[in-house]
């Protein structure tokens, strides 16, 4: 049975906000690492009481295991590791040579250190939207 990774700190408040200092997996060049970080959760006026239910409702997806340690993963090493040996050889040879050069030449330059989570719609149509002006000017 995999280890639980409940998470219950206590928020604190330091200078004019109220924070929590949780652990975030992460992975850096291929590898899983744990690192601590500080949320910022709410400015100083609001009641301890308040805060708590605003870190509880924070955490409740890390501590039900909703928040995937796969979408840490990095943009390129999914590519390297799971796109092109898994998904690219069921696609025709042309194809394949296609789908390479977009990636290496347009993909991974904008998206390599990028975590999978931090691909959201508005990312990728900022990215859209740039192609349009950078062929323009």
């Amino acid at each position: 049975m995999a280890r639980r990774r409940f998470q219950d700190p206590k928020p604190f408040r330091n200078g004019n906000w109220w924070y929590i200092q949780i652990r975030r997996d992460e992975f850096e060049e291929g590898k899983a690492t744990r690192k601590k970080v500080w949320v910022k959760l709410a400015p100083a006026e609001k009641n301890e009481r308040e805060v708590l239910k605003i870190a509880a409702e924070y955490l409740r997806p890390m501590n039900q295991g909703l928040v995937n340690v796969g979408s840490a993963t990095s943009f390129t090493s999914y590519v390297n590791d799971t796109y092109i040996p898994v998904v690219l050889p069921t696609m025709a040879t042309t194809t394949q040579g296609r789908y390479k050069g977009i990636i290496t030449n347009y993909l991974e330059p904008a998206f390599g250190k990028l975590c999978l989570r931090d691909l959201t719609h508005l990312t990728i149509q900022r990215y859209i939207s740039g192609l349009d002006k950078a062929k323009v000017t």
